[in-house]
């Protein structure tokens, strides 16, 4: 059932198709807004929890305000289809903070995957700073530092000058920990995000960077 043909189910649920449209509007201004600001403000190795509690909320108010809406026609059961694209609507910018921005930052930057992928090839081993430009999210200057451990693979970070956080991208073993009892996130393929500047056996690992088991 489709959402104008729910509209139809009752004559006391027959909502005004032009404030229909004008309230999805307004909702999925909301999404983009909140989707970049999060795109501004993500970072490897940051906590997400601000950005999430930023969507939560925001998200939840205009859910609830669109329950109350609906309660006046009828209530979300003669509205179905409508109540799912809404609550899907809604959950969008929490998705994209959690799942997205730092996945989909390092995916477009082939140039990232490039260096890495020569760095390896050439069994580098070195370290040297890139004082322009930037690596996904991650603006210059930053570090670049080639690791070989052998029997296990190959460790590319692209980090802070304090090589506190950033991005690794490893291509080796998987059944090891490449960053044990440290708190990383892996984002897909080769790539990771990590923030190595905490204890993470203290529970302080932040947001979105869960510790990792060691071994």
């Amino acid at each position: 059932m489709t959402v104008i043909e729910e509209m139809r189910v009752h004559p006391s649920n027959k909502i005004d198709r032009r404030a229909l449209r004008q309230g999805i509007a307004a909702t999925t201004c909301a999404d983009l807004a909140l989707g970049w600001y999060s795109w501004l403000t993500v970072q490897p190795g940051i906590s997400l929890l601000g950005p999430m509690v930023l969507d939560t909320v925001t998200m939840g108010l205009a859910l609830v305000t669109w329950y109350y809406v609906l309660k006046k026609f009828g209530g979300w059961r003669y509205h179905v289809t409508l109540w799912l694209a809404l609550i899907t609507l809604c959950a969008a910018p929490l998705i994209w903070t959690y799942f997205g921005v730092l996945q989909i930052s390092i995916g477009w930057d082939s140039a990232a995957t490039r260096t890495a992928q020569e760095l390896i090839s050439s069994d580098s081993t070195t370290c040297h700073v890139a004082n322009v430009g930037s690596v996904g999210l991650l603006r210059a200057p930053y570090e670049v530092c080639a690791v070989n451990y052998p029997g296990y693979g190959y460790e590319v970070n692209f980090s802070t000058m304090d090589k506190g956080r950033g991005y690794a991208f490893i291509q080796g073993r998987a059944d090891v920990s490449w960053f044990p009892n440290q708190c990383a996130r892996h984002l897909h393929g080769n790539w990771w995000a990590f923030n190595v500047s905490v204890n993470a056996t203290t529970g302080s690992c932040p947001t979105g960077f869960p510790e990792n088991p060691s071994g």
